[in-house]
């Protein structure tokens, strides 16, 4: 199962960088957005560190998963609204291509 995870989980970055960058409407910061991307993947840092204080509050570490499913949940509801404003404005997928 964690082989199965790790392969969708690929993608994702590429993905996300892509699309934030496409949103920056003055190309002229395009490379100021990405290093903005890039400066703040901070989850690696932060997101441990609160799943690990739940586990201490808690007693449990797999009450503690449930840091982790918020964040996916977070980011699935963020590429739902995107998805949908994508098909409701597509003169900006065809411009932005």
């Amino acid at each position: 199962m964690a082989i199965a995870a790790s392969f969708f989980f690929g993608p994702e970055w590429p993905t996300i960088y892509a699309h934030t960058l496409d949103t920056v409407q003055d190309k002229r910061f395009t490379e100021t957005a990405g290093a903005i991307v890039v400066m703040a993947i901070v989850g690696g840092a932060v997101i441990p560190a609160i799943q690990g204080v739940v586990s201490d509050m808690t007693g449990s570490m797999q009450t503690s998963f449930i840091v982790p499913t918020l964040c996916y949940v977070i980011v699935t509801i963020y590429f739902f609204f995107e998805y949908r404003y994508d098909l409701a404005h597509p003169e900006q997928i065809e411009q932005n291509q």
